[in-house]
This record gives structure tokens, C-alpha cells and sequence, in this order.
């Protein structure tokens, strides 16, 4: 060996220990980080809001919301009252809910409170190649190919995630896993399946990976629907593998929307859509969203959009309002008993320039998407929570840079951020529930 490839070995040896060195002190800043983010995530809502003075936490309270929820406020009575029942709830949204972090707050603390249904909506971002809940993991043996609304001209359908993935391969799996939650039961009795259920598409069995011995079901007869197969099982589940099924040759390809986790006991099923960079007009053309998500038979819906249409240059608040309107009646004309809720983008920076200085500065067009949402709701007997005020109002958002609660766009919030965002809606909406209950007796 020459003396010139030995030292090259000996060199990428000691590069090798010393990535793997790196790793293992990353490793352990992040569990170091972790374990004070722990506790700070499980300090009660009401020291956190001492802590962070900015965030007015005072004026966390549903607007217009005594006659607009209140059908939803009715079946939320029966439920805490015994009632045997489910009450469902969609939340729509863009990038601060895909992680879910914010949503899926309100998921547990409803759950919690009230009793959980099961997970609800869920979606195999992981194999769409973007983000998604921490509460569940998915997998697969096969490269999918993967579209979100936020790209209409693209040729595949967009369904009740407004995130659709498609396989060509009869050999194709996904392994889905969902991960235990305190207090929070999550074990599956049925699923629902959302996907292109023609005949020139795949079947999908389902193998419960979580029982002993594995078994393998396959779709009920009970669904009538064109986009769903229905899945029932005699014990409850915790991972399971959807396995593709092709009948013949003429079956080429299936495009999954997304799969309803249910455990058949009465309470609360919170069902989250998100999509990272969403504005209202692409839900709006998304063909099969409001179909599909009328599925869900929802009680209440509640949106969060409005960011990404403020980061335009040219904002248009008429424009706006038309989109806010026709997402509205299109969802309403498919669910009429529904009750809705928007709330309003929470303050963001944009980045400028002024000569060759770069720096953040506000944006007024957020504060005008936010009066956009109120006005709309106030001439439509919407019911709304104005997150924008609750944060700190117009221009807070350097305060949460300041305190490491948002990323370094000054666009998104910190995991910390959108837990406490969570809180505060949780906290609204049972204050408007025990405002409701206390009228009616």
C-alpha cells in the first residue's frame, strides 16, 4: 500500500470518529434541550402567560359566538351529559397546523375533557416527502409520488388532506404506527380509507401488525361512497400495514387522500388538514376536498388561513373576502347543521430591503387579512377567535423572536409557541361552552 493511500485512510478514519463524535454530543444537547423543553411545556398556561407578559392572554375569547355555535354547544352537552355520541371537528389550515402541534392541542385537551372518539383524520406525510404529527409514524417499501393543493396545475387529484400520494406498484405497503398519549385513548376499531375506489383502481387489505397472530382484513360492504373503504376490528389496534391489492392488469394505480382512525366509543374525533403553504383558493380547487371532508359529518369547522395570502406584495382584501366567502358556502352547502369558526393569522415579519441593508419589518397586509376575516364573519353570523390580538397585536412578533418562540423568518412559531396557542383556543372555546351551558339552565 502507498504511503499516499495510507495517510488518505488513516484520514478518513479520523473523519469518521469525528462525525461520529459530533453526533453523539448533538445527541445529547438535544436531550438536554428536550428535557427542559419538557418542563417547560408542562408549566400550567397561566405561569407561562406571567412569563411572557406580550401575549394577552386576557383577550382570548370567542367573538360572535353565542348564536353561531350554538348547535354545536348542544351537541357538546349531550355529550358531557352521558349521551352516546360523537362530535366531530375539522380544522383547516396551512402550515401552523400540519405539524399539528397547535391543533393537536386542542385535539387532547377536548379529549381530555369531554372523552375521545379516536385519532381521527390522518395522512402519511412522512411518505409525501413533508412534515407531519408527531403522534404517529408512517412508512413505506415504495417511492410514492405525491402532490399538495398548493400546486393545482399538477395532474392528480386532491382530496380531504388536500395532500394526495399515488402508487403504480402492486407491491406497495404503508406501515402506520400511532404512538400512546396520556391519557388519551387512540386505539383503533375502524378505519375509514379515503381513495380513488374505481375499478381501474387498487384494493387495500389491511394487516393489524399489533395483533398475535397478524390478520389480514379486508374492506366491509357497508360503504356506498365512491372514495372510501371501511374497515372493522373485533379488538382494538395500534399499528397496522395497508397492503395493495390488484385484482388483474386493468387495475393500474391508486391515489390515497388520507385514512379515518376511530375506536367506536363516544367523545370527541378532531380531525386536522393542513397543508404547508395553503391560502383559501386552493382548497377552494381542490376537487374531491369538500366531498371527502363532508364525510367526516363535521359539527363544527374550524379554519385558520390567512398567512401565506398576506405575504403576497399585492394584497388584495376584496379579493381576499370573495376567496373567505366561497370556501364558506362551498363547505356549508355540503354540511348545513355545521357551526364554523375562523380565527385570524397570527402577527408575521417580512423580510426587506432597503439599499443594500436587509432587515424584518412589519406587514401590514397580515393586519388587513385579520380585519378581512372579522368583517366577514361579523356580516356572515360567524363565530371567530382573534388570535392576532391575543399574541400581542400588530407587530409582536419581534417579541417572540426575541424570546426564541418563533423561527428566524419571524413566520413561524416554536413548538412551545404553537402549544401555547393551543392552550389559549382551548381555554376560549370552553369559556364560550360554560358561557352556553350557563344560559340554558
Amino acid at each position: 500500500m502507498s504511503m499516499k493511500r495510507k495517510t488518505l485512510m488513516q484520514n478518513n478514519n479520523t473523519a469518521i470518529v469525528i462525525f461520529k463524535s459530533c453526533i453523539k454530543l448533538i445527541m445529547a444537547l438535544l436531550l438536554l434541550h428536550a428535557g427542559e423543553f419538557s418542563a417547560q411545556t408542562s408549566a400550567p398556561i397561566d405561569s407561562l402567560l406571567h412569563k411572557y407578559k406580550f401575549i394577552r392572554g386576557d383577550l382570548s375569547h370567542l367573538q360572535n359566538d353565542s348564536a353561531a355555535l350554538a348547535s354545536f354547544y348542544k351537541k357538546l352537552k349531550a355529550l358531557k351529559n352521558g349521551n352516546n355520541a360523537k362530535v366531530s371537528i375539522v380544522h383547516i389550515g396551512d402550515s401552523h397546523i400540519q405539524a399539528d402541534f397547535f391543533s393537536g392541542t386542542v385535539r387532547k385537551k377536548l379529549g381530555m375533557e369531554f372523552g375521545s372518539a379516536g385519532r381521527g383524520l390522518i395522512f402519511p406525510y412522512r411518505i409525501a416527502k413533508t412534515n407531519g404529527p408527531p403522534d404517529y409514524k408512517t412508512s413505506s417499501n415504495k417511492e410514492w409520488k405525491a402532490k399538495r393543493n398548493v400546486f393545482p396545475d399538477q395532474p392528480m387529484p386532491i382530496g380531504i388532506s388536500g395532500i394526495t400520494i399515488e402508487t403504480e406498484d402492486t407491491s406497495a405497503y404503508i406501515n402506520i404506527a400511532i404512538k400512546d398519549t396520556s391519557g388519551i385513548d387512540y386505539s383503533i376499531k375502524k378505519i375509514t380509507l379515503f381513495h380513488s375506489k374505481n375499478p381501474e383502481n387498487f384494493g387495500w387489505a389491511i394487516v393489524t401488525d399489533s395483533t398475535m397472530p397478524p390478520k389480514c382484513i379486508f374492506p366491509s360492504a357497508k360503504s356506498n361512497s365512491p372514495f372510501t373503504s371501511e374497515y372493522f376490528f373485533d379488538a382494538p389496534i395500534k399499528n397496522f400495514t395497508l397492503k395493495c391489492i390488484a385484482k388483474d392488469s386493468t387495475q393500474t394505480c391508486d391515489f390515497i387522500f388520507g385514512l379515518l382512525l376511530e375506536n367506536g366509543k363516544p367523545g370527541i374525533i378532531y380531525n386536522m388538514i393542513g397543508v404547508n403553504g395553503a391560502m383559501y383558493e386552493h382548497y377552494i380547487r381542490s376537487e374531491y376536498f369538500v366531498q371527502q371532508m363532508s364525510l367526516l359529518q363535521p359539527d363544527m369547522i374550524i379554519i385558520s388561513l390567512g398567512t401565506n395570502e398576506s405575504y403576497y406584495k399585492n394584497f388584495d382584501s376584496t379579493a381576499f373576502y370573495y376567496s373567505i366567502d366561497t370556501l364558506v358556502t362551498s363547505i356549508r352547502k355540503n354540511n348545513p347543521a355545521a357551526a364554523f369558526l375562523l380565527t385570524t393569522p397570527g402577527d408575521c415579519l417580512k423580510k426587506v430591503r432597503k439599499g443594500k441593508k436587509r432587515f424584518y419589518a412589519k406587514n401590514p397586509s397580515v393586519l388587513s387579512a385579520r380585519n378581512t376575516i372579522i368583517t366577514y364573519c361579523r356580516k356572515n353570523d360567524l363565530a371567530y377567535w382573534d388570535w392576532l390580538e391575543v399574541m400581542g397585536g400588530y407587530g409582536v412578533m419581534n417579541e417572540w423572536y426575541k424570546n426564541k418562540m418563533s423561527d428566524k423568518l419571524r413566520l413561524h412559531l416554536s413548538t412551545l409557541g404553537y402549544l401555547i396557542q393551543g392552550e389559549l383556543l382551548y381555554k376560549a372555546m370552553m369559556e364560550s361552552f360554560n358561557k352556553y351551558e350557563g344560559s340554558k339552565k
